[in-house]
């Protein structure tokens, strides 16, 4: 059995939590405070959020709203490219750190293969749906 390494660049992430649009249309991540559901309903009723927020900023934002389950990371950074050019440069690099960011603290999940078909809707995307007012 042949050990293939994994390039980063050719890996597909998807959401892993729910997120919201503030009011300058950048993302916030809602992370679950209480994992367990006894913890939930023993202190959620007293917080007063349930979820912990996580505000991304204009570049964060971009890719967060590129991942759909059908964008590899190398297509992700092209349209960095295209649409920051030099502002946003060197690209991989910092969007190689910010997906394994993600990654890392369970925000995103890294695939190996896309998993949208053209024209489906993803479960993400109906779930924000109902989040944008």
């Amino acid at each position: 059995m042949k050990n293939k390494s994994l390039n980063l660049l050719e890996l597909y992430p998807k959401h892993n939590v729910k997120w919201k649009l503030n009011d300058d249309g950048l993302v916030i991540l809602l992370s679950p405070k209480f994992k367990s559901p006894f913890w939930a309903k023993l202190f959620g009723p007293v917080t007063k959020r349930p979820d912990y927020q996580v505000k991304l900023d204009e570049f964060g934002s971009f890719v967060w709203n590129q991942i759909d389950g059908s964008n590899n990371v190398q297509k992700i950074g092209d349209a960095l490219t295209d649409k920051y050019g030099q502002k946003i440069e060197p690209v991989f690099q910092r969007l190689s750190l910010f997906v394994n960011s993600l990654a890392q603290n369970k925000f995103i999940i890294l695939d190996h293969e896309c998993s949208v078909t053209p024209g489906q809707d993803t479960l993400n995307n109906t779930l924000n749906k109902s989040l944008i007012k």
